[in-house]
């Protein structure tokens, strides 16, 4: 693999400022203050936030996120769905969602996105 030659340059943390989505001729925004660079304005904005069941992903020209723990579920490049995590006993899908609510796991036969959130067997190893 080739190396890429190029310049450490910080990430932006404002709002308004200018920004490069490819991080090329000028910084990415920091993404940890819910900042974004928008692919055509080319200015970091901050991240809207939605809840589960809301659209997610690229929505209306602007970065959606989810809320509340809920996880973005997009079946290819445009929105998604947030989709809220579940409880023990409920239908999980890796894929597809809903995960499951920590500290249960998505206990699914092999080869298989679904199954039923469990908790961890102490008196065995592994999930």
């Amino acid at each position: 693999m080739k190396a890429i030659e190029g310049a450490c340059r910080p990430l932006l943390a404002m709002a308004g400022a200018t920004c490069d989505p490819g991080r090329q001729t000028t910084a990415g925004c920091d993404g940890r203050l819910g900042l974004y660079c928008h692919p055509s304005s080319r200015l970091c904005e901050m991240t809207s936030l939605a809840e589960a069941g809301a659209p997610c992903g690229p929505v209306d020209g602007k970065f959606v996120a989810c809320k509340g723990g809920a996880a973005c579920y997009r079946p290819g490049m445009g929105p998604g769905t947030c989709i809220a995590p579940v409880g023990e006993g409920a239908p999980c899908n890796v894929d597809t969602g809903p995960t499951c609510i920590p500290p249960t796991f998505c206990e699914r036969a092999a080869g298989s996105p679904t199954g039923l959130c469990r908790l961890r067997d102490s008196a065995r190893c592994g999930p």
